[in-house]
């Protein structure tokens, strides 16, 4: 197949056409590089400048020249390049490189493209000087060309032309486009590539001529963040407030107006959907000044229109930004409880400690538990200083009036509220205020007297079991009383059948006394137990271990099967086995006495347990309605929680009550005076009357239900003391006579008191009408300031507990001290009251320190100055004999001598033979009890009520600890009584013995056939 050469002119054409588009390509790259480098330039430059729109106009223009030089460029680079045919052949001529893909070898020529570059050269002359263009022969130009023609049918067109420079500007495109890439993340760059893409300028827009010439904002901040009022002159940027913040504003119009008002804009915020603008119309002055006024409820922004007076259109002035400043909710940290108290008993109190912090102020704290119902019952932790940001504070948590019936795990934690009564626009989720909850801590309760109460049933358990064992010992000594097993009423007495009967007793007795060990464990744990009673049961278990012994070592003689094969050796055991069963059942009837007289005392001390008990929750309900009449709210959750905690316990004195009565078999208590008390106190709805407002009805029934508490414990005492407590020792009956004499002593100490707290009640209202003078209030704020600063230097990781927990107590006073005095209107009560109990803190303080240590020397003069801060308020109050009339001053003079009265039969308490009985704690609490009663009677004496108040707390305070040892107390254990003494002891009941055995012979009574046992309890009572 014949291949026609290309024609020489048409190789050059095509080269030309190869150079154009390689050249075009280059300037395509180049100029998408130049266009993507003007890009970053010009997003960089409008967002430094925010002229987006200029920065769009010079890349579109800066693309355009850029654009028309690249590709002007190229079109003249392809002229020079491949403008002519002569013009072509000399650039492929100057350019080296292979023209075809082929091998050197498979050209049909041998020649070198080197060569063949110039050949075509050289041809593209001939060609192009035509006939007569150059000397020589015509035929052999044609034949030249014509070879040089052939020689480019290999050749390829885009070989012979020179290559373009395209990687320079594709790798500068790549890289532009990484940085482009990499500047997009920072927000300056991508506003700027916004602003240039929309060309839009991004510059806030010029304000317009100011329609004032003169601004004033008075930002009145709300009462509740204690700010002082701010004036803001020709604001020009946000208004930032608190929400509910009352704005008043005074303007200057620039032209005269005739009317002039503020326009405000909501931003829709956490509502639904946007408020609508609310108009505010001011009022022009005689001054010319426009006054108005407008409250600040949420954010948005605000504006002035002016309405001239020359007829124009209202001027309305830039808009202006309204900002709210954010109201956090408060902060709360409950410490844990430290690893003493993580188990406490249901009659213990717990101390919570928790810390709380907020923007503007604390306004209650509320401590929240719930058991295993989960039905959150919610007491008043205590109140915090007037406007207090941070407090830290200790919270008393009495368990015994918890009135949950299933005591375990209860889950508690504290809700502190902060004082924003929201006043924005959007509502609270919980008003008032934002509330913060602390960590939920878990508390285990040991509940004392429920274990107690099944002590005492596993008590009279092991009574019954003792006494079953007893009368199966005496029909094994009895064997007349065995039935016949035939019809001819024949009796097998053989030692083989009695051994068998033996070997049964030898494994209930084993019984028993693992019975006895265990209720000996369990009384050794029991706090209300006293400790004679563990005694009296391991007496018992030491004497039947004994006997028990002899038996098992008798029974070893002859081992179980060998009665049959042994007859001799059966008999002689049964000798001795029938001689100690004697022995046993002489030793059972003392220890069943013992046991059941055990189980009466046990249930006589619960019964007065449970009455003293009540009387003390009785007595705290008296003292909670008393702090609700003078004014103190915060006690409602306690009165309630208290009300239901006695109708437990009235329960459970029920419960005992009738144990007791069926264990003695007759009326321990009155059944009418306990069943009309019973009643007072179911009918005692507190929570009711006060729900109705009728505090002093409140007051007063429960002030008689007390009375009547008193009168039955009393009668419980005298029975004790003449009834089956007839069996007490010396030292238990010297013991009773104490607890009768401090309870008599006590409850005439709560009565006092309740006088005295009447009497101050009166001088309380006429201290509460006194105003704190201005000048001494800032004096006292200074002050108080001074010293809780001060207080802050000392090192409280060396003071002993009380020390640390005084030390705070005096820090949360001084901060109330100086609270009060910086309020609108400082009430001179409640600064001296919180003035005297941080002195009496910094007292406590000073002695929870070392006698020589640093800490010491510290809190000495600012106990002092304690002190002057404290005499300095309290100048400000009423004279202690000021508003008392002459009866007043009277009843004063008549509870001093009440107390020095009550202050000497203390005394004789001490000075009484009996008083040896007494624990030294509880000598010692008595010993601070009749100093605090010397003290109120000192403070009665000069009419002042309150430190007498808090004398007299002291004294009942001691005087409740003292009966407390007392009951945690026991006489000595006594020692075991010998035989013939446990003979004499039980001689009484050796007739018992005789009876039981004439009536099982008999017919037992009516209620008991087949329970022989249950018959010789009966007759033991």
């Amino acid at each position: 197949m014949n291949v026609r050469p290309p024609s020489l002119l048409e190789f050059l054409a095509a080269v030309r056409r190869v150079v154009r588009r390689r050249e075009l390509a280059a300037a395509a790259l180049h100029a998408a590089a130049a266009l993507l480098a003007l890009a970053v330039i010009a997003a960089g430059l409008a967002g430094w400048t925010l002229r987006g729109d200029l920065a769009a106009a010079g890349w579109l223009a800066g693309a355009v020249v850029t654009l028309l030089a690249l590709f002007g460029r190229a079109w003249r680079r392809i002229l020079a390049l491949t403008g002519t045919p002569h013009r072509t052949a000399l650039t492929i001529a100057q350019f080296r490189g292979p023209l075809t893909r082929r091998p050197r070898e498979a050209s049909p020529f041998l020649r070198s493209d080197t060569s063949l570059r110039r050949e075509i050269l050289g041809a593209t002359e001939l060609l192009l000087a035509g006939p007569g263009g150059h000397p020589g022969s015509q035929d052999l130009a044609a034949a030249y060309v014509r070879q040089v023609e052939w020689s480019l049918t290999e050749a390829r067109p885009e070989l012979a032309a020179p290559p373009a420079n395209i990687r320079v500007p594709a790798l500068a495109t790549a890289l532009l486009a990484l940085l482009g890439a990499v500047l997009a993340g920072y927000p300056e760059f991508a506003h700027g590539l916004e602003l240039w893409l929309d060309a839009e300028d991004g510059r806030p827009p010029a304000p317009p001529e100011p329609v004032w010439s003169a601004l004033s904002l008075t930002l009145r901040y709300p009462e509740y963040s204690g700010r002082l009022p701010r004036q803001l002159i020709n604001p020009s940027g946000a208004v930032r407030a608190l929400a509910g913040t009352e704005t008043e504003i005074e303007l200057e119009a620039r032209r005269p107006a005739t009317a002039v008002h503020v326009i405000l804009t909501y931003d829709q915020g956490a509502l639904s959907q946007s408020p609508p603008p609310e108009r505010i119309d001011l009022s022009q002055g005689t001054d010319g000044k426009w006054r108005g006024s407008f409250v600040v409820r949420a954010a948005g922004s605000w504006h002035v229109v002016v309405t001239p007076e020359d007829g124009d259109d209202p001027v309305r002035s830039a808009p202006a930004p309204l900002e709210i400043e954010a109201d956090e909710p408060p902060e709360i940290e409950l410490l844990p409880l430290p690893r003493s108290q993580s188990a406490p008993s249901e009659l213990d109190s717990v101390e919570l400690r928790f810390k709380a912090r907020d923007d503007f102020g604390i306004a209650s704290a509320v401590l929240v538990f719930e058991g295993e119902d989960k039905q959150p019952v919610r007491l008043d932790a205590g109140a915090p200083p007037p406007r207090a940001r941070t407090w830290q504070h200790r919270y008393a948590w009495d368990l015994s009036s918890l009135p949950i019936e299933d005591r375990g795990r209860i889950t508690y934690w504290i809700e502190v509220r902060d004082n924003d009564p929201g006043l924005g626009l959007a509502p609270l989720a919980d008003p008032p205020g934002k509330v913060a909850r602390s960590a939920r801590m878990s508390l285990t309760i040991r509940d004392q007297e429920t274990e107690h109460a099944e002590n005492l049933a596993s008590l009279a358990a092991l009574r019954d079991t003792a006494v079953d064992l007893l009368a199966r010992r005496m029909l094994t000594e009895e064997p007349g009383l065995i039935r016949a097993d035939d019809a001819t009423g024949a009796v097998d007495v053989e030692p083989a059948r009695r051994i068998g009967g033996m070997r049964e007793l030898l494994a209930a007795s084993s019984g028993l006394l693992a019975a006895i060990s265990a209720a000996i464990d369990a009384l050794s744990v029991d706090t209300l137990a006293p400790p004679r009673d563990v005694a009296v049961l391991v007496g018992v278990h030491k004497r039947l271990m004994e006997l028990h012994r002899r038996e098992s070592a008798e029974h070893e003689e002859l081992p179980p099967g060998a009665e049959d094969e042994r007859p001799d050796v059966a008999a002689r055991t049964v000798g001795k086995l029938v001689a100690t069963n004697r022995l046993q059942l002489a030793q059972l009837e003392d220890e069943v006495i013992r046991l059941d007289d055990l189980v009466d005392n046990e249930l006589l001390a619960q019964i007065e347990q449970l009455v003293a008990r009540l009387q003390t929750s009785q007595q705290k309900l008296v003292d909670l309605l008393e702090r609700l009449k003078a004014g103190d709210e915060s006690v409602r959750g306690e009165v309630d929680q208290l009300q239901q905690r006695i109708r437990e316990d009235l329960r459970r004195l029920s419960e005992a009550r009738a144990k007791l009565d069926k264990e003695l078999g007759q009326e321990f208590l009155n059944t009418d005076a306990f069943e009309a008390m019973a009643e007072q106190l179911r009918q005692q709805d507190v929570g009711e009357q006060l729900r109705q407002g009728d505090v002093d009805g409140a007051l007063d029934r429960a002030r008689n239900v007390l009375d009547e508490l008193r009168k039955l414990r009393s009668g419980v005492q005298d029975r004790m003391a003449s009834g089956p407590a007839a069996a007490m020792t010396p030292e238990e009956r010297a013991r009773m006579e104490l607890m009768r004499e401090i309870s008599r002593i006590q409850d005439e100490e709560t009565g006092l008191r309740s006088e005295s707290r009447a009497l101050h009640e009166q001088w309380r209202k006429l201290a509460q009408t006194r105003a704190l003078d201005q000048n001494t209030a800032q004096q006292a704020a200074k002050q108080a300031a001074a010293i809780g600063k001060a207080l802050d230097g000392v090192n409280d990781a060396r003071l002993g507990r009380d020390g640390r927990r005084a030390l705070e107590d005096a820090r949360e006073q001084l901060q109330r001290v100086a609270a009060e005095a910086q309020a609108a209107e400082p009430r001179a009560l409640a600064a001296a009251e919180a003035a005297r109990a941080a002195a009496q803190a910094l007292e406590r303080a000073v002695a929870g320190s070392g006698d020589d240590s640093q800490e010491r020397r510290q809190l000495g003069p600012l106990r002092e100055r304690g002190d002057a801060l404290r005499k300095l308020l309290e100048a400000q109050l009423p004279a202690p004999t000021e508003g008392l009339d002459e009866a007043a001053q009277a009843r004063f003079d008549a509870l001093a001598q009440k107390q020095q009265g009550l202050r000497g039969r203390a005394e004789q308490v001490l000075d009484s033979p009996n008083a040896r009985h007494l624990p030294d704690p509880g000598k010692q609490a008595m010993r601070g009890a009749v100093s605090e009663m010397e003290a109120s009677s000192d403070a009665l004496g000069q009419r002042r009520g309150g430190p007498a108040l808090e004398r007299q707390g002291g004294a009942l305070g001691g005087l409740q600890r003292a009966l407390d040892s007392l009951r945690d107390s026991s006489s000595a254990p006594q020692s075991a009584p010998s035989a013939e003494e446990v003979s004499t002891e039980t001689e009484r009941d050796r007739s018992l013995r005789d009876e039981l055995m004439e009536a099982m012979k008999e017919r037992a009574p009516e209620g008991f056939r087949g329970s022989v046992e249950r018959y010789y309890e009966e007759l033991l009572r």
